[in-house]
Order: structure tokens, then C-alpha cells, then sequence
């Protein structure tokens, strides 16, 4: 028997606590002294309740509803997802986080005309007529990019298996070969007479900052490299002076200083905490993953003075500054950053997946090319010239324009926002293509003027408070209009997932829903995936080993971190749940279990369980897999010590826990319904 999505997203996790020994260890009297202020609430949840009706749509095909937290309705912010027809609703009970403030929900129809809502959290029922949708998004493949390869020779003039004192000099090879640390010597890595070449598959930990001059430094598969900050000096032109294998790593806790045409390559992990200033020429490759974190206000990525930044990885930043004639190349990998700010004659061209959470300032640029997807809070510009290539996503909440600022958009290029700012002036959108590019406006913007927006060429602009008699006609010239309702449909690319798409609707497996909106397009039984609490985050429980008495409150006695993945069918019942779990620490003293409850189910509705660790019979579970009880309860684990181990020696960790888990995803159940 199957129940619909409201019935699971309730469900409680339960701790089971027992003793190596017969002795009960639970006591109610049992208070250690606190202060905790009166009223104060453990809560950190919210109700979300939605219903979603739609009117039009005569196909047999569904309509498809998405909820976000967020504008740009990537998935990591997806709330709910389900379908609706003429009839019958959408509607959705769930638990969200408290700290959402704003949802927004799509209504996408069959024939893929879409409309979006935002709504405003105050704790009642939210009643949607219309309503939008976001699949999974794609990224687009280019050509590979020219990277400079490191040959590692088979023999080495010094092999470095001893801390001592060491300097690198000449164009001889060193090794720091696997299983040797480095930590205790000084390493001079200012080499004045030649070329030297530093490889290491061990590990170095140099805690005071360094400088490299005439030096490469290799970080071999296995190897890690930490240092307390790093500067460069002179070097031969065009020389590479760091690359990280696959499987490699580089740390720097401090800031960073690459400047005099030095080249770096990035195929494993490169992390700096601090800020790291790429100046001078020279060219960043990064085919791994580049993480920037903040340290006392500094976090930022700042390419200038001609630098060029390659990237076919991952980039993850507080910041990103581009000035200076410095250019950044985005050919096939994500950028995720809080602010973007592109200035000076600088080069960004994206031919990937660019998030900006906050804010995006564009000005005084040479080029700024979107080809495929483009997600951003607030918009600025100022002066900025921003090309839109055929197929690319731009999808932003507010735009502020001042100083003559302009879209161009190519065939079916695709430009979304929340709102045009009131104070906009001299923004324009043109374009010269044979096929349309759409720009949609989903909720305000100011009076429309020639001096404050202006559209020409073969554009459709779409704005739901289209007024014709306030529109004036000269602000839309060479053929561009402007509709209440999209009408002119853009072509499905690997990049906008078939956004502006309102024809050509396929349903391969026949449940109603679109192909370009099914998770599972020949599977009948699946059509949508939803997360908790998003599909790219982990939630956390804290755990009083003395619940229910209140006991000393300090939460550290299970830490567990959880993940869960819903798979619904055509109708809005689920079919699979997925529950991850990572055993993160334990501080109680006594062993523990962990299970969870679905508060609204009888456990005959559970078809199977798989994926429990189970070793010691503390849960009477039956044929399906689950204790079947007055609700069922899915164990996780029966015995922390077998998922988690003890650190000997030691009460706290550096993170202050007394237990570590061996890794991440050590943990995993799947219920099936």
C-alpha cells in the first residue's frame, strides 16, 4: 500500500540507549545545573502547507509543481515536488527549516509555459492557482582544455626519508617518497642556480609561510602538501610551480601570492584558507576542485593584472574579484561563490555552471559571455556588456542597471528575473538573431521609458503586469514585443533544460508527466526525487543520551548527521524512501542504537528494508525488515561500535569529540513502499 508524501515527511528518529551491563542508567531526578531561558524553544522546523490548483490542460498530461526556498530554483533548494491536473490539486504537509522566510512555487504546464509565485512564510495555508518547475541541470562540453603536463621520472637525484634540514637547489629531482612525513626540518624552497623540482607522495607540513622561487612542486597521488602561506619569486618564463595529481593535495592556512608568470595546475584538491591573489600573467588549470574559505575577513579569489583562470573542476569561493585585463574561462566545470565582481577590462566567459548565492557586479568589462547557465541573487551593472549565446540560462532576482548597460541574446537565449529595480536607467536588451530570445520579468518593474529599458531586434519580453495603454511603443523596436503570456517557444538545449519550451511534449513511460520534468522517463512507477534537507546538504540530530529528563543538556552524546532521498510517483505517493546516515561522534558513555519512525504508517505498509546494521538482536524486526509496532521503526544501527571507533588515548578529538566515524556514508537505509 503506498501513502502520499504528507503522510512520510513527519516521521521522528529514535535513539536507543543500553548498557554492556543489566544496570538501568536512565534516572529522571537526574539535572545538572544550566541556565536555560524560560520559553526557550529546541525547534528548528516550520510547517509548509501548500496546495496547488491548476485550471487548463485538456492533453491527459500533468502538471508539474515544484516549491523552492530560493529564486533561482536550483536543486539544492528544492522543497517538494508533484503533479497536479484539472481536479485535483497538488498538496503538501512537510517539516522545513525555520530559518526559510520566502518559498517560491512553479506551476509548469504540459505543454511547458511556466509561471512562478513567491510567497511569504507567516504560518498559514498557502492556496496557489498557478505555479512553476526546475528539472536537474545539465552542463555543457566543450573542447578539452590545453593543460601543461608534469613528467615524473623514474629515478631521483635525492630522496628525502629524514626531517633534516634540506635545500633545494640546482635542477636536480627530489622525492618525498609515500609513508614519510615532513614536518620537523627547514625546507628552503628559494633556489637561486637553477630549476629544481620538489615531488612528493608523503607528507609536508611547514607551518610558517613560504616563498618559491625557482621551483616546481609536484604533489604526487596519495601526497598532501601543507603550508602557513605562500608567496612566489622569480622563475623561468612560463614554468609550472605547483601541480597536484588526481588523488593529490595542497593546503594553504594563510593567504596566498602567485604572481611573475607562474603557471599552476589543479587535478586533486587545492585549499586555501585566506586570500588568494593571482597577479603578474600566469594561468591557473583547475580540473579538481579549488576551495577558498574565509579567515578573518579575507576569502576571497582575486585575478588581476592579466592573469588567465582556467577551470574544468570545481571552484568554491567567498569571493571572486576579476580585474585588470584578467580573464577567467568557466569550459566545463561549476563555480559556486558567494559574490562576483567583474571590473577593469576583465574576460569571464562561461561555458558551464556559474552560482552566484549573493551578489553579481559587472562594470568597465571587456567581455562577459554566458553559454550555458548562469544562477545569481542581485544584479548590477554599470556599464557592463554581458553576451548571451544561443541556448545559455541567465537567471537572476533583481536588476540594477546604471550607465548604458546591454543584453545581447542570440538564438533562444533565455534571460529570467524577479524584478527590474525602479532606479534602472539606460539598460537595453537587443539582438539580431533569426530565432527569438526571451526575457521574462516574473513580478516588478519600473514604468517602461526609452531612458530607463529599451528592447530591439527579434526579443519577446515577458512581464505578468503587461499593461498596454502604460507600455510606451518606442521602448520595443526591430520587431520586439512584449506579452502578458510567453508565446513564442524557446528550443530544449542541454543548458536551459527546456525552460522556455511550450511545445513538443513527450511522455515516454505514459504517467502523465512530461519527459523533460520525469526523473524517471521510462519508469511508470517513479516520475520525481525530493530531498531533506536539500539534496546537496546533511541535517544534523543532537542527542541526550538522559531524554526524556532533561539531563545535563549538552548534546554531544550522539551526533549524527542525516540525509534523505523521497522517490514519488505520477499520483504524489512515494515508492522509495532513501535514508543516509553519518555517525559523526558519540560522547555518552553507554552503547547506543539508532532508529527511526514513521509516525503515520502500520508496519504491513513497508514492503522492505535493506541497508540496517544490525548485530546484537536488540530490534525485533520482521520478514520486511522493520520493527512492525504501532508505527514502524526502521533501524539504522544496534550498536555504535560498529559503524563509530574510539580514539585510544585521547577524550577529545580536535573537533572536541570523543568518538570518530570511520568515513563518510558508513550508514544507509532504503524502505520501500
Amino acid at each position: 500500500m503506498k501513502k502520499t508524501l504528507k503522510n512520510l515527511i513527519a516521521f521522528s528518529f529514535l535513539a536507543v540507549l543500553f548498557s554492556a551491563c543489566e544496570k538501568d542508567l536512565y534516572d529522571p531526578e537526574y539535572v545538572k545545573e544550566k541556565n536555560i531561558p524560560s520559553g526557550f524553544s529546541w525547534k528548528t522546523t516550520q510547517a509548509l502547507n501548500c496546495s496547488v490548483s491548476v485550471s487548463d490542460g485538456n492533453s491527459g498530461l500533468l502538471h508539474v509543481i515544484k516549491i523552492y526556498s530560493d529564486s533561482k530554483l536550483n536543486l539544492g533548494s528544492l522543497l517538494a515536488i508533484g503533479s497536479a491536473k484539472p481536479g485535483v490539486p497538488y498538496s503538501v504537509h512537510a517539516e522545513i527549516a525555520a530559518t526559510i522566510e520566502k518559498v517560491y512555487v512553479q506551476i509548469i504546464s504540459p505543454d511547458g509555459r511556466e509561471e512562478i509565485q513567491s510567497f511569504t512564510l507567516d504560518g498559514n495555508k498557502i492556496n496557489v492557482s498557478s505555479g512553476v518547475s526546475l528539472k536537474k541541470r545539465k552542463t555543457r562540453n566543450v573542447a578539452k582544455m590545453e593543460v601543461p603536463e608534469i613528467i615524473v621520472p623514474e629515478n631521483f637525484d635525492v630522496i628525502i626519508s629524514k626531517e633534516d634540514n634540506v635545500d633545494l637547489i640546482g635542477d636536480k629531482t627530489y622525492l618525498i617518497p609515500a609513508g614519510t612525513t615532513y614536518r620537523k626540518g627547514n625546507m628552503n624552497l628559494s633556489n637561486w642556480t637553477g630549476h629544481a623540482t620538489l615531488y612528493v607522495a608523503g607528507t609536508v607540513i611547514l607551518q610558517q609561510p613560504k616563498g618559491i622561487d625557482n621551483l616546481t612542486l609536484v604533489v604526487l597521488n596519495g601526497g598532501k602538501v601543507t603550508f602557513g602561506g605562500l608567496n612566489t619569486g622569480p622563475a623561468k618564463e612560463g614554468s609550472t610551480t605547483i601541480y597536484v595529481q588526481e588523488g593529490g593535495e595542497f593546503v594553504v592556512d594563510g593567504n596566498v601570492n602567485i604572481s611573475n608568470g607562474r603557471n599552476i595546475v589543479n587535478k586533486g584538491l587545492f585549499s586555501v584558507t585566506g586570500l588568494f591573489d593571482l597577479n603578474n600573467s600566469g594561468s591557473f588549470y583547475n580540473l579538481g576542485t579549488l576551495h577558498v574559505y574565509e579567515y578573518k575577513g579575507e576569502g576571497k579569489l582575486h585575478l588581476t593584472n592579466n592573469v588567465t583562470f582556467h577551470n574544468g573542476g570545481d571552484v568554491i569561493a567567498e569571493k571572486m574579484i576579476i580585474d585588470s585585463n584578467a580573464s577567467l574561462f568557466n569550459k566545463c566545470g561549476t563555480i559556486k561563490i558567494d559574490d562576483l565582481y567583474c571590473t577593469n577590462n576583465s574576460v569571464f566567459e562561461n561555458y558551464a555552471l556559474v552560482i552566484v548565492e549573493d551578489d553579481m557586479e559587472i562594470s568597465g568589462n571587456r567581455t562577459f559571455v554566458n553559454a550555458c547557465q548562469i544562477f545569481t541573487d542581485d544584479i548590477k551593472l554599470s556599464g557592463a556588456h554581458i553576451d548571451l549565446l544561443g541556448g545559455s540560462l541567465f537567471v537572476g532576482e533583481e536588476v540594477k542597471s546604471t550607465n548604458s548597460s546591454i543584453f545581447r541574446l542570440e538564438d533562444d537565449a533565455l534571460f529570467i528575473c524577479e524584478e527590474i529595480d525602479d532606479a534602472v536607467w539606460g539598460l537595453s536588451f537587443i539582438s539580431q538573431s533569426s530565432r527569438t530570445g526571451v526575457v521574462k520579468c516574473i513580478n516588478e518593474m519600473p514604468s517602461i521609458n526609452p531612458g530607463k529599458v529599451n528592447f530591439s531586434g527579434n526579443i519577446e519580453f515577458v512581464y505578468s503586469g503587461y499593461d498596454k495603454s502604460k507600455q510606451p511603443a518606442s521602448c520595443f523596436t526591430n520587431g520586439a514585443i512584449i506579452v502578458k503570456e510567453q508565446t513564442q517557444s524557446i528550443e530544449k538545449s542541454e543548458c536551459n533544460d527546456g525552460r522556455g519550451s511550450i511545445d513538443n511534449v513527450i511522455d515516454t513511460d505514459g504517467d502523465g508527466v512530461p519527459d523533460n520534468e520525469d526523473a524517471f522517463p521510462d519508469d511508470p512507477a517513479r516520475a520525481f526525487v525530493v530531498y531533506f534537507p536539500s539534496a546537496d546538504k546533511w541535517g544534523t540530530y543532537a542527542f541526550e543520551d538522559l531524554w526524556p529528563s532533561e539531563g545535563d543538556y549538552d548534546m554531544n552524546d550522539l551526533i549524527l548527521g542525516f540525509n534523505i532521498t523521497w522517490i514519488i510517483n505520477a499520483n504524489n505517493q512515494v515508492v522509495d524512501m532513501i535514508v543516509k546516515s553519518i555517525p559523526r561522534a558519540v560522547g555518552s558513555g553507554m552503547n547506543i542504537a539508532v532508529a527511526f519512525q514513521l509516525d503515520k504508517l502500520q508496519g504491513n505498509q513497508i514492503k522492505s528494508v535493506s541497508g540496517s546494521k544490525l548485530s546484537n538482536h536488540l530490534f525485533e524486526v520482521g520478514s520486511n525488515g522493520c520493527e512492525n509496532l504501532s508505527h514502524p521503526v526502521i533501524p539504522i544501527f544496534d550498536d555504535h561500535r560498529n559503524v563509530i571507533k574510539k580514539i585510544t588515548g585521547r577524550c577529545f578529538l580536535e573537533y572536541g569529540n570523543w568518538w570518530r566515524s570511520y568515513g563518510r556514508g558508513n550508514a544507509g537505509n532504503a524502505c520501500f513502499f
